[in-house]
């Protein structure tokens, strides 16, 4: 899948629709599984729209490229993960909303081919870590605040950063001389 986005959910509401919900999740994997196709560890995002009763037609047409798993539900609280082309999927996560009065869903949501990180926990209370540091072949590395990402990212690169120097321009340029791809994100906070 090209320019491939990956989102993290947070389902909250009143008990009864997050069950409600998580069940017919449940049961869309089922019926996804009964179908036969080869990849039963992630469930197609169309396969719920239709049980919620939404027509295949315009954007949904594109939710049979994304993915969701790692379903669980614990204390009232739904987590999964979804795979989708290009970025998260709005129109799916308000369809959904829409279908139930008291569900709001928090995500993280990346797309690396393009630099796009978003998340609209403003909080901070489902997503902590605001900042990413990624080294080719070593790791992903997330903080939650801009000093810890920036030491680590002094640390990297053996020196301290300068008052006022960018830490991305110091990874790259410490990436460039060592032939190593690096990355320094910060995961805007949208108003969805």
């Amino acid at each position: 899948m090209a320019n491939t986005c990956f989102t993290s959910y947070v389902c909250v509401g009143s008990e009864d629709e997050v069950e409600d919900l998580y069940q017919k999740m449940k049961r869309a994997e089922e019926n996804f599984r009964a179908s036969g196709d080869w990849n039963v560890t992630r469930c197609r995002m169309d396969e719920l729209v239709k049980l919620l009763g939404g027509k295949l037609e315009d954007e949904f047409e594109a939710c049979h490229r994304g993915r969701w798993y790692d379903l669980e539900h614990n204390n009232g609280v739904m987590r999964f993960e979804t795979i989708t082309p290009w970025n998260e999927f709005i129109f799916w996560r308000e369809f959904i909303e829409e279908q139930y009065i008291t569900i709001k869903f928090y995500y993280k949501t990346e797309e690396t081919g393009e630099g796009l990180f978003f998340t609209n926990d403003s909080s901070g209370k489902y997503f902590p870590n605001r900042y990413e540091v990624g080294i080719e072949k070593q790791g992903i590395w997330e903080f939650p605040t801009a000093n810890e990402a920036e030491a680590y990212i002094a640390n990297v690169i053996g020196r301290p950063l300068a008052d006022g120097e960018d830490p991305d321009s110091a990874l790259r340029a410490w990436s460039d001389k060592n032939n190593i791809s690096a990355y320094y994100y910060i995961f805007d906070i949208e108003d969805y």
